[in-house]
Parts: C-alpha cells; structure tokens; sequence
C-alpha cells in the first residue's frame, strides 16, 4: 500500500522561506526567512517573530524537543540560542483565538565572517 502526503495547512510567510523546524508533536513549526524566524501554531497563528523590527536573514534553525530554545544562524554568520517564553495573554489582549505567545531572550553563542551553512544538535 503506498501512502499520500497531502498539505493541511499552507502558511504565507511573504518571503521566501531557507529553513525549518518542527516539534515533536507536529504542533509548532519555525521558518527562517530574509527576513528573520517566525513561529507559527498548527492552525497558522503566528506566535513569535524575531527579530522584532529588524530584518536578519536566517538559513538555519534547530530546535530540541521541548521547544524552551530554539538555534538560529544567520546569512551574516551569527548562532543565536533564543531562549522561548511561552507567556499566557493578559485579559484583554487582543489575539486571534490563541492563549499564549512566545517571548524571545537572544544570546550570541558564535559570530562567524562567512554564512553558516549547516547546524545540528545532539543530546
């Protein structure tokens, strides 16, 4: 029996996107663009951009299970480890239907001259 892959949800980041990263359970997904990282929920909410106001493009992320962290390394030769908060809105704040965002606390682990074409990590 051969299996199909179909797309459930089509997120519009309006750039194009150079990396990815999934968690476990499927229901958060990070994309790095030109113009930095997003992470979206599974119903296409976005949850954190990063970072704010400034344009840094990202061509490599990875993320351990637990999603309190997510690495990131840039076309400019920076590996940032960005601490995630996940911060439950207030009474009041407006979003769309969801009950927490992330909060980004950066810190620079590496800067490089050069691109940084690959990132893993091990456990």
């Amino acid at each position: 029996m051969s299996g199909r892959l179909e797309p459930i949800r089509w997120i519009n980041v309006h750039y194009p996107a150079y990396a990815a990263a999934l968690s476990d359970d499927g229901q958060l997904a990070a994309v790095g663009s030109e113009q930095g990282v997003s992470i979206f929920d599974v119903t296409g909410r976005r949850l954190l951009s990063y970072p704010e106001g400034a344009a840094v493009p990202v061509h490599q992320l990875a993320a351990p299970g637990e999603w309190d962290q997510l690495y990131v390394a840039s076309r400019s030769g920076r590996l940032v480890r960005v601490a995630l908060e996940r911060r439950d809105l207030m009474e009041g704040e407006k979003d769309e239907g969801g009950t927490f965002r992330f909060h980004p606390h950066p810190t620079l682990l590496y800067h490089s001259e050069n691109d940084i074409h690959s990132l893993s990590l091990s456990g």
